[in-house]
């Protein structure tokens, strides 16, 4: 399918324009909110959405919300895995896609939803380019989330940092994403408005729209009222490098 006709595909609702991404140099880039985040705060059911440019093929550590049942979320790049691997209070709760499912060097679009309520190996779903793709998976015996501290971006605290580009990440508190929906959000490919969305996001980073340059990167949320500052970073860090 033609570039000119996703683009076509892509003007649907109101304006919408995605020409920014971060980029992360894999020692010490990160981005973290500037107030204790509390989006899923206590939720019993929650989607993520985010698309990936890894550009190394190791095992990277990308992004964490530091939470009494805390996310967490990583990249493996060998060549015999390609996967994300994400988890929830600990890294025996895991979701992992399938091998070669999020290739380095190319943009990947993912989804990943947990719903509480469910019996412990039906709580994860995993969508990548809006298809299910659940590789593997360990469950889940939380139910609830508990309170968190601040989310962070391009890092696990002070461990391995992500080397490569992330853009347009997306929270919702207490709605599972469906595969159509997650098909529709991917959209062959191109980013869409999500405040289009038929339930808009809790959160929505858009990792460069939004974002103003002084000594770092200041960001403010297209949803709540959070704010979020870079650190070790240069202006250079966000690119146009984005998914087309």
């Amino acid at each position: 399918m033609s570039s000119n006709y996703r683009s076509i595909l892509n003007v649907q609702g109101s304006a919408f324009s995605n020409v920014n991404s971060f980029s992360f140099d894999g020692v010490d880039d990160y981005i973290e909110s500037s107030n204790v985040w509390s989006v899923l705060d206590n939720a019993t059911s929650w989607s993520i959405s985010f698309w990936i440019y890894p550009t190394s093929t190791a095992t990277r550590y990308f992004m964490r919300l530091p939470n009494t049942r805390q996310l967490t979320f990583l990249y493996r790049g060998a060549s015999n895995q390609e996967i994300v691997d994400l988890s929830i209070a600990t890294s025996s709760y895991y979701a992992r896609s399938s091998i070669g499912s999020v290739p380095p060097n190319q943009w990947t679009h993912v989804v990943w939803t947990w719903d509480g309520s469910q019996t412990r190996y039906n709580r994860y779903k995993l969508y990548i380019n809006g298809v299910s793709d659940l590789g593997s998976q360990n469950g889940s015996t939380v139910s609830q989330m508990g309170t968190s501290t601040n989310l962070q971006v391009g890092r696990f605290a002070t461990n391995t940092a992500f080397l490569g580009n992330l853009d347009e990440i997306a929270f919702w508190n207490n709605y599972i994403i469906s595969e159509a929906e997650a098909s529709e959000i991917y959209n062959l490919g191109v980013p869409t408005n999500l405040n289009d969305f038929s339930t808009a996001p809790s959160s929505w980073i858009r990792m460069g729209e939004n974002a103003t340059w002084s000594t770092e990167w200041t960001m403010t949320d297209e949803i709540s009222s959070d704010t979020y500052l870079s650190f070790n970073m240069v202006e250079a860090n966000r690119t146009t490098d984005v998914p087309t």
